[in-house]
């Protein structure tokens, strides 16, 4: 029975895509959080996060120190995934790709990668398709 309810309360968070900005309009970056090229994430702490970026190393850091005071508005336990994203954390989070993008943001979304380019976390982005490399990690 719990688990039926998780699953029920998360599952509008998955089947419907909410309009969301154009990411061909930022000058330095390809944002793959707003394309579908990279899946958003909800974290243990219960909210709904842009990519798995924002919750590891620097990235966890830096998106803590600028939305630390605003983060119940990406808690999936009090805001649907339609009030996650018309949040104003969400679109301070989108106008700052125009701005003042976050460190974790031209590390992995930066424009010179190909919107169809893929982490293979070895040797950073790589073209699908394109040969892998012998190295090891």
């Amino acid at each position: 029975m719990f688990l039926s309810k998780i699953k029920a309360k998360l599952a509008g968070y998955f089947e419907e895509k909410a309009p969301e900005p154009d990411p061909d309009r930022f000058s330095d970056l390809y944002p793959k959080c707003l394309d579908g090229n990279m899946l958003h994430m909800i974290g243990s702490d219960y909210r709904y996060y842009p990519c798995c970026f924002t919750r590891v190393g620097f990235g966890k850091k830096e998106f803590d120190e600028r939305f630390g005071d605003k983060l119940d508005q990406i808690d999936i336990r009090l805001n649907s995934r339609e009030e996650i994203v018309n949040s104003p954390l969400w679109h301070e989070l989108i106008e700052s790709f125009e701005s003042k993008p976050m460190k974790t943001c031209y590390e992995f979304c930066e424009k010179k990668f190909k919107p169809n380019s893929q982490f293979d976390g070895r040797n950073g982005y790589r073209v699908v398709g394109a040969k892998k490399s012998s190295g090891s990690f």
